[in-house]
């Protein structure tokens, strides 16, 4: 099993095609939803039309993944993939959504920041390689 680091929090990851997915129960433990299962499905389900195929999907788990359940049961869950764990976390109202944001906003500026916006700003290496298309 993996772990996905979303922010300071690391979540068990399940391989999936070669994909990390996180399930749900796990997500809505991490936003601070007192009835994670329950709650992260509700927030799912408002907003389902904002989700792709590549976000979330439901999958029959084996029990060994799924803690609390009888040893011959594979479940349905719904799992989420980075990005959908990343528009959850856009969607959820918890004071824990809220730092989570907040965190990704800090990450995603000092990125922005670090991005060259000017030929100039380009390392020597790199200048070199630039050609000039005349503009027309």
């Amino acid at each position: 099993m993996n772990q996905l680091g979303i922010n300071n929090n690391m979540l068990e990851a399940i391989s999936l095609e070669e994909n990390a997915w996180v399930r749900a129960v796990q997500l809505g433990e991490a936003l601070g939803y007192t009835k994670p299962g329950k709650q992260i499905n509700a927030l799912y389900k408002r907003y389902q039309d904002e989700f792709t195929e590549d976000m979330t999907k439901l999958t029959k788990i084996h029990d060994d993944e799924c803690k609390g359940h009888s040893a011959s049961q594979n479940r349905q869950t719904r799992v989420f993939s980075r990005q959908g764990v990343y528009l959850m976390i856009m969607l959820a109202r918890t004071p824990e959504a809220k730092l989570m944001r907040e965190k990704m906003l800090d990450d995603l500026h000092s990125v922005v920041t670090r991005v060259p916006t000017t030929a100039k700003d380009l390392p020597a290496w790199a200048q070199e390689e630039i050609v000039e298309v005349p503009v027309k």
